[in-house]
């Protein structure tokens, strides 16, 4: 009796050891892309390319943004996501980057991406830090008119529209472009 508890035993031992062999297999599969991905901070906006100008957009509170013109110096475009969870993780550093370097909230513009009560919030959460823009019709042409390739994106901007430096991580635009924010 004690040999075919065993054999069993045997037998479990190695389905378990198949298993765990196949699990971790599959996450090396997922984990491996955006290992190497994070080893080297790739560029989510071209830099170099121009803001288009798609007319006038909106923040939170009702006021005009043109992001072509009428910028005082560099200032810091990023885009999040309510539903990233990239984003979730990024946005305390970049509240912190912002009120750490004392950039002022006009010197930041904010796009939050989402539906719902979650990026509503979201947008409050981050509206205290930079100027938050939300659903509007041309939002659309200023994503694809900058080429936006993924979020979270963090990007300097020259006064005059044209993208200086652009990064996924707000670690990488506090060590890199912190210089080119403020003025």
């Amino acid at each position: 009796m004690s040999s075919a508890i065993s054999i069993v035993a045997l037998i479990f031992a190695a389905a378990s050891c198949a298993l765990s062999l196949a699990v971790a297999t599959r996450a090396k599969k997922i984990l491996d892309p955006m290992v190497e991905g994070s080893m080297i901070q790739r560029s989510t906006i071209e830099t170099g390319i121009n803001v288009p100008d798609v007319g006038a957009l909106y923040d939170h509170e009702g006021k005009e943004i043109d992001l072509h013109t009428g910028q005082e110096g560099n200032w810091i475009l990023a885009v999040l996501s309510s539903s990233c969870p990239g984003c979730a993780q990024q946005t305390p550093d970049y509240k912190r980057l912002i009120g750490t370097e004392n950039i002022p909230a006009t010197r930041a513009v904010t796009i939050v991406l989402g539906i719902g009560e979650d990026a509503d919030e979201y947008a409050r959460d981050v509206a205290q830090y930079s100027r938050v823009i939300r659903t509007q019709d041309n939002l659309d042409a200023l994503l694809s008119g900058i080429g936006l390739k993924s979020y979270p994106t963090f990007a300097v901007v020259t006064s005059d529209g044209v993208v200086k430096y652009s990064t996924p991580s707000v670690s990488a635009l506090a060590a890199s472009a912190k210089e080119l924010v403020v003025a």
